[in-house]
């Protein structure tokens, strides 16, 4: 597996971890940057939970830029550029889960350190 499919994944957390610490929720800050840790366990389990947080922090970063972009023009202020770029952290957000859909990512979370097959255990 490519060390920057691990690092897409990490950033996605640090991004989300500095959501929520600036929220001042201190809890899901620290779920947030250590749940791609997840990665570091070669089971297909935690390959789902790590696309399962990926999923749900896209989605929190969409709600948010819908948030911004209400508050904003309620309050006849500028809003496309800050929309643009929660867009953007978003998509980079989203866009690992395109990278653990692929066959070298499954095979490798399919695969037993020891070399036993799912039939053996």
């Amino acid at each position: 597996m490519k060390w920057y499919y691990f690092g897409m994944v990490f950033l996605a957390g640090l991004l989300l971890g500095a959501h929520f610490f600036r929220a001042s929720n201190y809890g899901l800050s620290l779920v947030s940057v250590l749940f791609p840790c997840l990665l570091f366990i070669r089971r297909s389990g935690a390959l789902l939970s790590v696309k399962v947080f990926l999923f749900t922090g896209t989605l929190i970063w969409m709600q948010t830029a819908l948030s911004i972009a209400i508050d904003r023009k309620a309050n006849d202020m500028p809003f496309m550029r800050a929309v643009c770029i929660i867009a953007l952290v978003a998509v980079l957000s989203g866009l690992p889960l395109l990278f653990l859909n692929k066959r070298s990512v499954r095979s490798y979370f399919a695969a037993r350190p020891n070399g036993q097959s799912m039939r053996n255990i």
